[in-house]
């Protein structure tokens, strides 16, 4: 099943016509992704009709998540406990590579199902800054990788993902055994630019909004054969800076290696998004259009899904005033 968004313009001409293009249906909408901490969160909606701004929440369903071993038998079953506003909650941490499936149960509507598997921790290892670069270590099998700043909000006291990234349009790949001062690089991978906004002049870099997304070990992006290398990535998002021009110290740059599905998911809404903002004012027929973004979710839809999150301090060396120019 597809999840689709519609939006309806109404105005008023010197023929007024209602177009009525409500499905006079809801269906279920599930949202969660399994994450490397103690507490899981689910959230589960009616779909909204056309003439609603929000979704309703749905506090009686039935949420739960089986974990599988390697020959998918079931091991683990984790009952979600109703916490109000749609969201569901459960204390537990995914394992690396084993398969979890989710059932919600809501009277009245046939059972909605998804499926994920857990990053692997070989995918990404050894994360760690040296100067103008992020390293880490992996085996592509296969490696989704989305990098992004967080900062601070004081008005809003919870912290936010920043807007724009900087990024190198390149990982380099290196072959050495622990962070040398001579290193060799072997080879140039593309970082992807479906969301690159535009670039800088002077230096020839691309500005991603709010992503900077990696693909290894995939048919498109093959690895790099002989087994496991390092790879380094020049990320610089765009922090609020201190009057000493640096990040404040709360400021992070989180590293997301999710599941295929996810990464899926993430990719079609961004490039939805960004399609919006670039739209023309005058370009009204795209608002009737049918979009269709991906979902794993069987009768409903949404997303079910993984992330492995490792967090590290912004490369500060980055924002000093001489290696900007």
């Amino acid at each position: 099943m597809r999840f689709f968004c519609l939006c309806l313009l109404m105005f008023c001409t010197s023929c007024t016509a209602i177009l009525d293009l409500d499905p006079r249906e809801r269906f279920i909408v599930v949202q969660g992704a399994l994450i490397n901490e103690p507490k899981q969160t689910i959230l589960v909606n009616y779909s909204a009709y056309l003439h609603e701004v929000e979704m309703m929440e749905i506090n009686h369903a039935n949420v739960v998540v089986e974990e599988l071993n390697l020959d998918g038998e079931v091991v683990a079953e984790y009952e979600f406990e109703s916490c109000g506003s749609g969201q569901y909650e459960a204390y537990f941490e995914p394992k690396f590579g084993l398969r979890y499936n989710l059932s919600v149960e809501v009277p009245g509507y046939a059972t909605v199902s998804a499926s994920t598997v857990y990053p692997i921790r070989e995918n990404i290892r050894n994360l760690t800054k040296q100067n103008d670069r992020y390293w880490f270590e992996s085996k592509n099998a296969p490696l989704y990788l989305w990098v992004y700043g967080v900062e601070m909000d004081y008005r809003k006291d919870s912290f936010v993902p920043v807007q724009y990234i900087y990024a190198n349009p390149k990982l380099t790949v290196a072959d050495y055994n622990g962070l040398d001062v001579e290193v060799e690089f072997i080879q140039h991978i593309d970082v992807d630019s479906f969301n690159v906004l535009a670039m800088i002049d002077d230096v020839g870099e691309p500005i991603h909004w709010r992503y900077v997304r990696c693909e290894l070990g995939t048919e498109s992006r093959p690895h790099v054969e002989g087994g496991r290398w390092w790879y380094g990535i020049n990320v610089i998002p765009d922090f609020a800076l201190r009057d000493d021009g640096l990040p404040d110290r709360y400021s992070y740059v989180s590293f997301d290696s999710v599941s295929a599905e996810y990464d899926r998911y993430l990719k079609e809404v961004i490039s939805y998004d960004l399609k919006l903002d670039h739209l023309p004012i005058s370009d009204f027929a795209s608002l009737y259009e049918r979009h269709e973004i991906y979902t794993n979710v069987q009768n409903g839809t949404g997303i079910f899904g993984a992330i492995y999150r490792q967090r590290m301090s912004p490369l500060v060396y980055c924002y000093y005033e001489e290696y900007n120019q």
